[in-house]
């Protein structure tokens, strides 16, 4: 039984990734970007710090559910992409992620409330590719924690993310009070406790 903060996340193997996502295989890439709230660069700080996710993508969800849990709404900002990447035709290539709330959804025939435009650089960028491109990275995936006040990205690792926006949660700016030794991955691992046979 490991303990409740016991670091349970693990990088993917990636021997062949190319080879392996050519037959279809899906294969999540290393995380660039590793730094963390707290380093010396970037201290905790309500109204500093922005994600970009896609509500469609699991490791997007989690970090999407711990923000709220931990009543960061107003102390952390985000932006969500459309959860269709862009088709074959699109000018910047095909299976990226775009902010296009006005993009109409195959399900519903209407545009989805949820999805919004960027917000976070000043740019008003379309596609989370930009935002990597502007810190010299190839990488395009979500979600991404980015740095409204130096204009940079801070990490893109979603079980990394969560522990900071958990241990900082107070000074980021959280509405919830929680008691002296409860913490979001404390509460997560005894809630999983409870609901197993």
């Amino acid at each position: 039984m490991p303990k409740p903060n016991a670091d349970l996340s693990k990088e993917e193997n990636q021997s062949d990734a190319a080879g392996r996502r050519a037959q279809g295989e899906f294969v999540r890439g290393v995380s660039g970007f590793r730094s963390a709230i707290g380093d010396a660069e970037f201290p905790a700080e309500p109204g500093r710090y922005h994600l970009f996710v896609a509500l469609n993508c699991p490791w997007c969800h989690r970090v999407t559910l711990a923000r709220n849990i931990l009543g960061l709404q107003s102390g952390v900002s985000m932006d969500v992409a459309f959860p269709g990447r862009t088709e074959k035709d699109d000018p910047a290539g095909e299976n990226l992620w775009e902010f296009n709330p006005g993009r109409i959804a195959s399900l519903t025939g209407a545009p989805l409330p949820e999805c919004s435009e960027e917000t976070a650089t000043g740019e008003g960028l379309r596609l989370v590719q930009q935002i990597y491109r502007a810190e010299g990275s190839d990488e395009r995936s979500v979600p991404v924690l980015y740095d409204k006040k130096q204009q940079c990205i801070v990490n893109n690792e979603s079980a990394e993310i969560i522990r900071m926006l958990n241990a900082h949660a107070g000074a980021l700016g959280s509405t919830i009070v929680r008691e002296k030794g409860l913490t979001f991955i404390r509460t997560m691992w005894i809630c999983s406790r409870r609901s197993m046979p």
